[in-house]
């Protein structure tokens, strides 16, 4: 099939704001258990008493994504498919988060939100009769509160509580321990993020407030909260894992909405 330039231009640009428009609507679907990987152990068992904000536990998370158009599959406009793949480049999709290491049972990860480090590209596009494979490359960096940049894969993620769960390839604090009882309304907690991706090795951000209790829905959390404090575990006044920032207001930024204690000792219970 003879394709003039005009028409195929039309094509391309068409079914580019298409991919793009449905490539950011689609999420993945919820509740995936990504790998079985072996947890690092390696100051696991290191006993923390801490009087301060556990700076070193922080993780600022740092999630690029990559889908790439793939293969025409069989249809009627399959010539017009392999010529619009030519034309579409690969979609770029970089984030940032906060998250903490956490004792699990089975050893050290690193707790953020899923919509973090989820991928959010569908494996297929199909509109119009164009129909192809979409391949996406999820490239995960955590840097530590010393400046170090490590890889880090996705071991457990669900949609639901908004938790994911990664192993980093070297675990370099000790971790922070799940609380053994739930906050109650009033008790004071604290978080340490980096909204709107502000961190470096030299500074992290300490928050306070209050838990304020719970809806259907979220933990709420007096916790000034913003893009890219996605993650941040809230912590007790022993700096001890009692939830998590996972949203907030957009017009109240310092009311932080999240999971709550008993989502992180479900999530991590079959790690």
């Amino acid at each position: 099939m003879k394709i003039t330039i005009l028409p195929f231009l039309k094509l391309v640009l068409s079914h580019a704001y298409k991919l793009f428009v449905l490539l950011g609507l689609l999420l993945v679907a919820s509740s995936v258990l990504i790998s079985c990987v072996s947890l690092k152990t390696h100051l696991n068992y290191v006993h923390r008493s801490d009087t301060r904000p556990p700076v070193d536990t922080f993780a600022f998370i740092m999630v690029q994504k990559v889908a790439t158009p793939k293969q025409c599959m069989e249809s009627p406009q399959i010539e017009s498919c392999v010529a619009l793949l030519q034309a579409l480049p690969p979609i770029v999709q970089e984030s940032s988060g906060s998250g903490m290491i956490v004792k699990t049972k089975k050893g050290a990860v690193v707790l953020t939100a899923a919509h973090v480090c989820h991928n959010p590209f569908p494996k297929m596009y199909d509109s119009d009769g164009i129909k192809f494979t979409v391949e996406t490359d999820v490239i995960v960096k955590v840097r530590t509160s010393t400046g170090a940049l490590l890889n880090a894969s996705v071991v457990k993620i669900d949609e639901e509580p908004d938790l994911c769960a990664l192993d980093v390839e070297k675990i370099y604090a000790p971790p922070v321990r799940i609380a053994s009882k739930p906050p109650k309304v009033g008790d004071r907690v604290s978080a340490i993020s980096a909204p709107m991706g502000v961190n470096a090795p030299t500074m992290s951000l300490v928050f306070g407030g209050f838990y304020s209790g719970y809806d259907e829905d979220f933990h709420f959390y007096t916790i000034p909260t913003r893009p890219g404090s996605s993650g941040s575990i809230v912590l007790d006044k022993r700096y001890r894992a009692v939830g998590m920032l996972n949203a907030a207001f957009v017009s109240m930024e310092s009311i932080g909405l999240g999971a709550g204690h008993q989502d992180l000792v479900d999530f991590i219970s079959d790690l």
